[in-house]
Order: structure tokens, then C-alpha cells, then sequence
């Protein structure tokens, strides 16, 4: 967390191009000084725990600061360093700075934020706002779980309320799969539920049938 602030910058926002878990995005980082950033000062952007900014990059466009710009990383944290030939950026100046090849987090969830701080050359804070929130969805889908399902059943009796849960690679639930399941089984005189489609992760399917015992 940034020490020794001296004031806070507002409208502050840190938003994916590719909002995916697991993926590398260019990250749009934007905010209002409050106060002055000098021609030669730092920024960092502070992402939270299993973010991976250790390869981070400058993307391009910038807007409202000027002269030369570098990136480095580490950890959870890029820092943006300013070379000093351009102008000092005043106070209620909007600046947007585009970082590339940040690693999302594995995890879905809508309510990350990131912490963006101005700094002068030497590193001393100067202004620190937090982000609004930004959402990362799940990746592709990898595989299904099956729930609810008897061990063993008497045979010709029906059963009722398997849930199927549709997942990515890293364990989320797919929210957003829109896909067709169907069901298959060795009892080729078994029933089994019709053929449905997903509005989300999780769905469940009854009147299953098996009559043949084994």
C-alpha cells in the first residue's frame, strides 16, 4: 500500500481489453491529478493478490502526459517512470496510460480493483487513488461436474435431480455457457432426459431410467 500521501486522485480506473482469467490483457489505466506529477516522477499500479505484472509493457495510445515513458514490473506491481523531457502534468489533468502483458488472476469476480499512485523521481508518493471495480470472466470450457447422482438404484425406478455444472480450466464456473448437453448410457434400455441447453454454469436434469442391472 502507498505511504506518505499527500493527497488523492479521483476518477481513477484500471479496465482489461481482455477481461478473461488466466489471460494476458493491456490494462487502460486512467485518473485526475489533484495535485502536480512531475516531468521526471514514477506511477505505479498496485494490482491485487494472483495478478502476475512481472513482464508488464507500455502500450499505446497515451493521453495527457508527454515526453518519454518507461515500464517495469514485479510481482503484482508496474511502475511507470516518466524520463523527464516532457512537461510537468498540473493539477486536474486527466492522463491515460495503456499497460500491456499483465497476467489476470485465475479467479472470476467482479469487484477487483487496483491501487494507482503518482510518485516523484526518487519514489516518494505523491497522490493515491483506488480503481473502480473491474470484472474477469471465465475462460473456455474444459470440462463438466456431475452432483446428485445415486450410487446405485433400483432398476426400471427413476431418479431425479442430477445437476450438471459447466467448467474452465482453472475451476470457474462457465456463467456465460450456452451450450447442449446430451446424455448417453451403456443401458440401452434405459431412459434417459432429452438433449437441453445451458443459460449458465449449473443445470439440472430429471427422469433418468435404468433398467438394466449391473
Amino acid at each position: 500500500m502507498p505511504t506518505n500521501v499527500m493527497g488523492a486522485l479521483t476518477s481513477v480506473s484500471v479496465t482489461p481489453n481482455n477481461s478473461t482469467v488466466g489471460e494476458q490483457s493491456i490494462y487502460i489505466v486512467s485518473f485526475t491529478t489533484g495535485a502536480v506529477w512531475p516531468a521526471n516522477g514514477k506511477l505505479t499500479i498496485e494490482f491485487p493478490a494472483g495478478f502476475n505484472a512481472g513482464t508488464v509493457s507500455l502500450a499505446s495510445p497515451s493521453s495527457g502526459v508527454d515526453g518519454g515513458l518507461s515500464a517495469t514490473g514485479s510481482g503484482t506491481t508496474a511502475t511507470i517512470t516518466r524520463d523527464g523531457a516532457g512537461a510537468a502534468v498540473g493539477s486536474s489533468s486527466s492522463v491515460t496510460i495503456l499497460i500491456a502483458n499483465v497476467t489476470n488472476n485465475t479467479t472470476t469476480g467482479s469487484s477487483y480493483t487496483a491501487t494507482v499512485t503518482t510518485q516523484t523521481s526518487t519514489g516518494t508518493d505523491i497522490e493515491s487513488g483506488v480503481s473502480s471495480s473491474f470484472s474477469l470472466n471465465p475462460g473456455a470450457l474444459t470440462y463438466f461436474t456431475i452432483t446428485g447422482q445415486p450410487g446405485s438404484r433400483t432398476a426400471g425406478v427413476s431418479f431425479d435431480g442430477v445437476v450438471v455444472t459447466a467448467k474452465d480450466e482453472h475451476g470457474n464456473n462457465k456463467t456465460d455457457y450456452s451450450g447442449t448437453v446430451s446424455w448417453s448410457s451403456t443401458d440401452g434400455s434405459g431412459t434417459l432426459p432429452s438433449d437441453s441447453t445451458f443459460s449458465g454454469a449449473t443445470k439440472t436434469f430429471n427422469g433418468f431410467v435404468l433398467k438394466t442391472a449391473g
